[in-house]
């Protein structure tokens, strides 16, 4: 009959429209198509949601780093550590050479403060794995040898000059540190202690005046 006429739909184009449908939604989603009724497949250990898996991982690989001693770090431990055992070394010398009494109560004050200081110093070192001090370095050695030549007051003024330079290095370092270290401990010894290690350059300083030792040195 006229406009009633109905149009067979065979099941190749059915299998066809379906298998477009499949592939348009496939490309659309970036996988692909799976048969109708099949279980989706879960994600294998550590492999969630595919590509994704390294934006996924956590971003603290370097948890810790801050507490990790820096070389700066390693470096002033072990210089501390030098400097420590050359003031006691050499303010001894100054107990046994020296004919000023101020000078020896400097020299006295050395010994106490700094081996103080070594102490405390060592287990902070042993943290960032520095091994302390068990002989003085080339230049300290030199210095050592130079005083242990000297006596009254050709030896005052030699010492006092020393004490004067060595502090003077030893501020900046410890301001540094105290500033700029990756260990909290050895941040916190650096604050605390550099107030004591600017008392010792004041009274060098001091000693220097009264001795008429040289600003700059001999």
């Amino acid at each position: 009959m006229k406009n009633q006429t109905r149009r067979c739909i065979t099941p190749s184009a059915v299998a066809l429209a379906l298998a477009l449908s499949a592939g348009i939604a496939a490309a659309q989603t970036g996988g692909t198509s799976q048969p109708a009724g099949a279980a989706s497949q879960p994600n294998a250990p550590g492999q969630a949601n595919g590509a994704n898996t390294m934006n996924s991982m956590p971003n603290n690989m370097n948890m810790g780093s801050s507490t990790m001693a820096s070389s700066q770090d390693k470096m002033f431990l072990k210089e501390a550590s030098e400097g420590d055992m050359f003031e006691i070394k050499a303010s001894q010398l100054a107990l046994q050479k020296s004919s000023s009494d101020d000078v020896k109560q400097y020299a006295q004050m050395m010994i106490d403060d700094h081996t103080k200081l070594d102490n405390a110093m060592k287990p902070i070192a042993s943290e960032a794995g520095v091994s302390p001090a068990t002989d003085l370095g080339g230049k300290q050695k030199k210095e050592y040898a130079k005083l242990d030549g000297l006596s009254g007051d050709a030896f005052d003024k030699e010492y006092i000059k020393v004490m004067v330079m060595d502090h003077s290095k030893v501020s900046k370092a410890f301001g540094m540190e105290a500033s700029n270290g990756q260990l909290a401990d050895e941040k916190n010894a650096a604050a605390q202690n550099k107030p004591t290690v600017d008392m010792h350059l004041q009274k060098a300083q001091q000693l220097a005046q009264t001795h008429n030792v040289p600003a700059g040195g001999m």
